[in-house]
Parts: C-alpha cells; sequence; structure tokens
C-alpha cells in the first residue's frame, strides 16, 4: 500500500482512500453503484426498444443519434462511478465525460434538421423568422444584434460553431492528461503559473461558442417542433451541460474552502470530488428517466406530417392522407422519388387492380409504433 501524508493534495490509491472511509460513507458509494446500474440498465433497454420496437423503414440515422443522445447519462454515471473508485482516475472520467458531450452538442444539431425533413425544409420553415443572434448565452442583451436570413452558408456556421467543440474538447483533454501525468496540472488551483486557469478559459469559450450556435438553431426550430419535444430534449441537454461544468466549479471552490473538511489521509479535495460525483450519478438517473420518456415517443422517430399538420400513419413508406397519391413523404420528411413509385403505378394501371392497405387499428395514430415495453 503506497504512503500518503495527511491531508496531501496528490489523489491517494483506491486501496488508500477506501481504508479511510467510514461505514456511512462505504454504504453512500453502495447505493451510488446501484443507481449507475439501474441507469445502465435504463439505457439497454431504451436501446433495445429503439433498435427492435420500429420498423426497419424508418430513417437510421434518427435513431443512431438519439441513441447517442440518451447515451449521455450511463456514459457521465459510469465515468463518475469510477471516479469514486478510483480517485487517480477522475481525470480520465471528466475527460472522457467532456469529449461525450461535445460530439452530443453536434448530434443534437443534426437531430434538429432530420426532424425538420432536412435541410431545405429547414431553411424553408425559417425562412419567415430568420436566426436571431440576440439568443443566451452570448448575445442574449444584445439589442442590436439582428436576426441574419436563414440560408445555407448561415447555417453551415451554426454547424461550425457546435462542432468545433468536437475537435477543440480531445486536443484540450489531451494536453490536460500530458500536464497532469507531468505533474503540471492540478483540478483547482488557481495561479497565474498554473495550467488550469489557461486551459479552463479555452475551454469555456469552445463551450459558449457551442452552446451559442446551438441555441440559435434550438429556438429557430423550436415553433414548427414541438410535437417532437424539441423544448424538453433540449433542457434535458443543457442540464447535463451545467452540472458538468457549473456544479464542478461550485464544488472546486469548496475544496478550496476546506469544505469539507480533510479528515485522514483524504484531503479536502478527494472527498470534494468523490460527493461531486456521488451526486452526478444520482443526478443521471433523474435525467436519464426525463430522456426515457421523451426519446419514446412516437414523434421522435415520425416526423411525416399531412396538409393538415398532424402525422399520418405510414404504410409501405408512403404517408396516407398527406397529399395527393405518390406525394407521400417518407419517415424522416424525405420526398419519396418519382423513380421509385412510377413502377407501383404502371403496375397498378396496366392490371387494373386495386391495391388497398391496411387501415390503422382503432386508437393507433402511428401503427409502425409499437408502445409496449
Amino acid at each position: 500500500m503506497e504512503l500518503v501524508d495527511n491531508c496531501s493534495e496528490t489523489a491517494p490509491t483506491s486501496e488508500v482512500f477506501f481504508a479511510e472511509l467510514s461505514m456511512a460513507e462505504k454504504v453512500g458509494i453502495g447505493i451510488t453503484t446501484a443507481v449507475c446500474i439501474v441507469v445502465i440498465v435504463m439505457f439497454v433497454e431504451q436501446a433495445h426498444f429503439v433498435i427492435r420496437k420500429y420498423q426497419t423503414g424508418r430513417d437510421p440515422e434518427i435513431k443512431i443519434k438519439s441513441l447517442w443522445l440518451v447515451g449521455i447519462y450511463p456514459m457521465f454515471a459510469l465515468a463518475a462511478l469510477l471516479a469514486v473508485y478510483v480517485p487517480r482516475a477522475a481525470m480520465l472520467g471528466d475527460l472522457a465525460s467532456s469529449i461525450y458531450l461535445a460530439v452530443c452538442l453536434f448530434h443534437f444539431t443534426s437531430l434538429i434538421i432530420l426532424y425538420s425533413g432536412g435541410i431545405p425544409q429547414l431553411l424553408q420553415k425559417a425562412e419567415s423568422t430568420g436566426f436571431s443572434l440576440r439568443t443566451p448565452p452570448c448575445c442574449c442583451c444584445c439589442f442590436c444584434c439582428p436576426a441574419i436570413k436563414a440560408t445555407w452558408p448561415n447555417l453551415r456556421k451554426l454547424r461550425v460553431m457546435v462542432f468545433q467543440t468536437s475537435f477543440l474538447q480531445p486536443f484540450i483533454s489531451f494536453i490536460t492528461l500530458v500536464l497532469w501525468l507531468d505533474e503540471k496540472y492540478v483540478k483547482g488551483k488557481v495561479a497565474i503559473g498554473e495550467a488550469y486557469i489557461y486551459l479552463s478559459i479555452i475551454n469555456a469559450v469552445s463551450t459558449m461558442t457551442a452552446m451559442y450556435g446551438l441555441v440559435i438553431l434550438f429556438r429557430t426550430s423550436r415553433a414548427f417542433l414541438k410535437k417532437q419535444s424539441i423544448s424538453q430534449k433540449f433542457v434535458v441537454l443543457q442540464l447535463v451541460l451545467i452540472i458538468h461544468n457549473l456544479q464542478g466549479f461550485i464544488f472546486v471552490t469548496l475544496s478550496g474552502n476546506d469544505l469539507p473538511a480533510c479528515r485522514g489521509k483524504l484531503s479536502s479535495i478527494v472527498r470534494s470530488n468523490a460527493i461531486q460525483h456521488m451526486v452526478v450519478v444520482c443526478e443521471m438517473l433523474i435525467l436519464a428517466v426525463l430522456a426515457r420518456c421523451l426519446y419514446r415517443r412516437p414523434h421522435s422517430f415520425n416526423t411525416t406530417e399531412g396538409k393538415d399538420g398532424h402525422p399520418h400513419p405510414i404504410h409501405n413508406g408512403t404517408a396516407e392522407g398527406g397529399g395527393e397519391e405518390g406525394e407521400g413523404e417518407g419517415e424522416a420528411g424525405v420526398v419519396m422519388s418519382d423513380a421509385k413509385q412510377e413502377p407501383e403505378e404502371r403496375y397498378r394501371k396496366l392490371s387494373g387492380v386495386v391495391v388497398s392497405l391496411p387501415a390503422p387499428e382503432s386508437g393507433t395514430d402511428n401503427p409502425g409504433f409499437d408502445g409496449t415495453n
């Protein structure tokens, strides 16, 4: 067993850490472990539901990106639990969570575009309002910021603002890990000669830029994506970002003021990190339950709407009631090509046989959706 000085800022090994814990703290870690297992089981069940309970004709990109977004909760919970059991792995867990969150921010922008039916449909629906630049977190009070036109170049700029964090976050994480291994990076140590403050500033600017682009796109699309619960889905994703950044900063500030107090070989920083990650696991359970309810709704995977603005059942890739024959939309909101519809129409005309599509069951808006668990 490695010797660790009392109240040393160096993270102890797992053996030293558990030897210094009280019985109540060990019970708390046991409860946290059970909560983490529940979150993982919920994700496995949700993934099974998305993959198996929906017909294969549905847009696979919507499924994949939805699974990325609901997977953020077990990812954060597992990384936090690892940091509790192995205090020296806390840095690795936080870096892995940061990278995963950065990727999920970009996936959410892609999901908004898919829900809208594609880039042309999104630009057409946002043509009247444009992209308002007066949005949080950067320019909510800047009344001089105009609304730019909803064009492809402007949309591409918004996506680049979000996408940059997917590249910058892994780079920052790599530099942080290298400095940490060389003992030149101490989390929470604010000083002119410390790398923590400079890397934190770069990380904050990158995150704020990504959130600014995402919020602009979200606020533009929420008016015509209400049925997809886009506002609620954005809130649960934003809460993860707040928990990851703001809550961590709060615990770092408390540990700098010796809260919780040093005890034995566990310094305030070590105890604060353990408590913070245990709280994160419990918070991920709450958010995972909310996300499970949101991403199990039929509208999360079916964006087909008719002229009346209501969703219509889909049979063989054609939406009923969505317009004239041959003008049905696919499940991702993409109009089916005439080349795929002409052979069927030619066969009907030549044979003179009327093909009747089966009617949906009563009380069901979407026969392709199986709501059973």
